[in-house]
């Protein structure tokens, strides 16, 4: 076979592949070609983690499928490609060696019964970019003429490596076509996975890129819904993509939408994502999207998320001044004087009159300061009327005193002239009402 002899050095012996797998005892999953194991392979001299797709049956469609996986992943390289490693293939044996993707299948977080914890929606939109990202790839830049028609898009389809980056897997099923022509497509027997098969392409068997489209709208669909694609409850067959279209058309898509993600999802980037995923399931082909669309349709979704975040975030960042008491004052938060007389109340550790007594007169020393006293012992609360910004006495007061002001905030007790509270009398005698008061000025 030519194409085996195009991919020779790829060939990794049949003995390596058994010890890396410990006599293909570390199954990690299984499909319609057969069991996948996890490894440990020496490549290029550095021992390398990788999955290994062993094929149950050399003969018939499991065959061409082989063949047409080397032909596809050792010509056409791209980071959201899974990319083959190697294969082997001795006597009856069939394997395919691929890098790892540690955190397994997309769809392993999309159903509540297997999903082990949901994604967050940057997460999600992130893992939909990637794929798109693959997926556009294949459609329009192999070659300058050629693109992939990948025949089996699904969630089960897409891989997660480490740091969450997303691959397109499983290219066994996937045509090569002609591209850049006014009619663009193949005709052969329609095969895919139910649920995520093209209803135009079931039908008339005419295959095209925007089949791949269709089946990317469902996965769209499955990362809002938080649900598969395909399910078989009580015997019945469901399917996601008629009803998310059902309820995308009648305004009520929130009835259906993951629970996980309605406290966490902006508005504006869930309708950009849900408008797009629509329209990759329309039924006439050519209203659906094309794959750089898509994918700029998805980051756009993103900004939106990070742009709402971090309004959110300035929000919460004036919410919490406030409530330090940073930014309720009606003056610039420099060194100087505020207009006339402010009288404002200091929320300090003051443990007893003494403790007092020494704040007091530290901060009679202040000039601007008219007056100083305790006006409740029991409250540790402090009031000082004075022409400075209160932003800065705080300050002045926590570097002199070397004690932390727990609060500052206009007191109470003010009135319209600001002084009501100004009390002359000398540091540490009592007056009546038995407050501790100073008179600076």
């Amino acid at each position: 076979m030519s194409l085996i002899r195009e991919s020779l050095h790829l060939r990794v012996p049949f003995r390596d592949i058994e010890i890396a797998t410990k006599n293909f005892t570390t199954i990690i999953g299984k499909g319609g070609y057969g069991f996948v194991y996890k490894g440990d392979l020496l490549l290029s001299n550095k021992l390398t983690s990788v999955a290994v797709k062993r094929l149950e049956n050399g003969l018939g469609q499991g065959l061409k499928e082989f063949l047409t996986e080397i032909q596809m992943l050792s010509h056409y390289k791209h980071p959201n490609l899974v990319s083959l490693l190697g294969y082997c293939e001795e006597g009856h044996e069939k394997i395919l060696i691929y890098e790892y993707a540690e955190r397994g299948s997309l769809d392993r977080y999309l159903s509540k019964a297997n999903s082990m914890f949901p994604l967050p929606w940057k997460q999600r939109i992130n893992v939909c970019i990637d794929a798109a990202r693959g997926l556009d790839y294949l459609h329009n830049h192999v070659a300058e003429n050629q693109r992939v028609i990948h025949r089996d898009i699904k969630s089960a389809n897409i891989l997660l490596d480490h740091n969450w980056k997303a691959m397109i897997a499983d290219l066994g099923l996937s045509k090569l076509g002609r591209a850049n022509e006014i009619d663009t497509y193949l005709v052969t027997n329609a095969c895919g996975t139910q649920g995520y098969c093209d209803p135009v392409y079931i039908e008339t068997g005419i295959l095209t890129k925007e089949s791949d489209i269709y089946s990317f709208g469902v996965v769209l669909f499955e990362v809002l819904c938080g649900r598969l694609g395909f399910m078989k409850v009580n015997n019945e067959s469901r399917f996601l993509a008629p009803l998310a279209r059902s309820c995308y058309e009648k305004g009520t898509l929130n009835d259906i939408i993951d629970l996980d993600l309605k406290n966490q999802v902006d508005s504006n980037s869930l309708n950009t994502v849900s408008e797009i995923a629509y329209q990759c399931l329309k039924n006439d082909r050519k209203q659906r999207p094309s794959m750089s669309l898509v994918v700029e349709k998805l980051v756009r979704a993103l900004e939106l998320q990070e742009l709402a975040e971090a309004s959110e975030s300035q929000v919460l960042q004036k919410k919490n001044q406030r409530n330090n008491n940073e930014n309720i004052w009606p003056y610039n938060q420099k060194k100087e004087k505020a207009s006339g007389f402010t009288l404002v109340d200091l929320e300090m550790d003051l443990h007893c009159v003494g403790c007092a007594r020494k704040v007091i007169k530290e901060i009679c020393n202040f000039k601007g300061v008219e007056s100083v006293g305790v006006m409740d012992l029991e409250l540790k609360k402090l009031t000082v009327s004075s022409t400075l910004d209160p932003v800065y006495l705080r300050q002045k007061v926590e570097k002199k005193t070397k004690k932390k002001v727990n609060r500052i905030f206009p007191s109470p007790k003010t009135t319209s002239d600001g002084r009501r509270w100004h009390i002359p009398t000398q540091m540490g005698k009592k007056v009546n009402r038995g407050y501790l008061w100073c008179s600076c000025v």
